[in-house]
Parts: structure tokens; C-alpha cells; sequence
């Protein structure tokens, strides 16, 4: 792992696994911000946000907890009492492209494998972002959310079974 940038980037995950987690059937089209939990090569990893909503049906074993910080919402709470807390600070002011929401972050696993030139491509279109402007991240900061996404990964990997 590394604390390489891109930190936070605005992306439409196609993965199906994604919205059967969150209590959906489809994929959803909608850009949302997706954190970059590993970077290897020319791909990287992406683990979306999910904007929290009363009586859902998402898996709250797949998913944790959002804080963006003081200039953020307030973070949801989850059914799951363990659920870790994934600190995320938003820097003061207006945001670009999104609007934070009460979310959650994937943790189920690494996330979706996207080719950064496929992403550069996106981007060139106007449908991705790169949004570590609105964050008041660094790289020590980065370094050790990519090293608690994966640990949390491994221990909701162990408590299914599936190590």
C-alpha cells in the first residue's frame, strides 16, 4: 500500500456486488465519491460511498460508518454496533461536482479495480473526478485509512468464514 495520490475521486462503480449490498438489485448510474483504497500500478482501487437512508435494506457488515468532520453532516449510525468510523475530513467550503450526505464507505473488500487511463478517459468526458481538493487529507492521513479499509476488510472476510 502507499498514500499516492488520488485520495477521493467522483466515479460510477459498475460493480452488481455493490448494489445487492446495499439493499438494491441494480446498478446504479449516478457518479458518487469513492474512496481510492489501493493504487497498483496503472489501476487503483475504488470503494464507494453510500448516501445513508432510513429503512434500508443494505448489509451493514459490507459497510462503515462516514465522518466527514466538523464541515460535514453528521455521520449515520449503523445497525451493526462494531462498525468502524472511517474519519474523512472535509475542508470548510463549498464542495465541487457532489454534495456530502450522511454515507457509508464499502468494506467488504477492496472495492471495484478501475485502469487509471480508463479513469483519465472518464474524466477527459467530464464523468469522473478527482475531489482531494474538498478533503483535508494528507498522506500519513490517506495512508492509514487505505491500511484501516483493509483491515476491516480481513476481519468481515474472517467473521463470514471466508479468510
Amino acid at each position: 500500500m502507499n498514500s499516492s495520490r488520488p485520495y477521493v475521486v467522483l466515479y460510477s462503480p459498475t460493480r452488481r456486488d455493490f448494489a445487492i449490498q446495499a439493499g438494491g438489485r441494480k446498478v446504479s448510474k449516478k457518479t458518487r465519491p469513492c474512496l481510492v483504497t489501493a493504487l497498483e500500478g496503472d489501476e487503483m482501487w475504488l470503494a464507494p460511498l453510500l448516501t445513508a437512508r432510513e429503512h434500508t435494506k443494505m448489509n451493514p457488515f459490507a459497510w462503515s460508518i462516514v465522518d466527514y468532520g466538523r464541515h460535514g453532516p453528521h455521520p449515520p449510525s449503523s445497525p451493526d454496533v462494531n462498525a468502524a468510523t472511517f474519519v474523512i475530513p472535509l475542508r470548510r467550503g463549498r464542495t465541487r461536482r457532489w454534495k456530502p450526505t450522511s454515507c457509508f464507505v464499502w468494506t467488504r473488500d477492496a472495492g471495484q479495480l478501475v485502469s487509471v487511463s480508463e479513469f483519465r478517459v472518464l474524466q477527459a468526458r467530464g464523468r469522473a473526478a478527482v475531489l482531494d481538493t474538498d478533503f483535508a487529507l494528507d498522506a500519513v492521513q490517506m495512508e492509514r485509512l487505505r491500511i484501516m479499509h483493509h483491515d476491516v476488510g480481513i476481519a468481515e472476510l474472517a467473521k463470514a468464514g471466508w479468510e
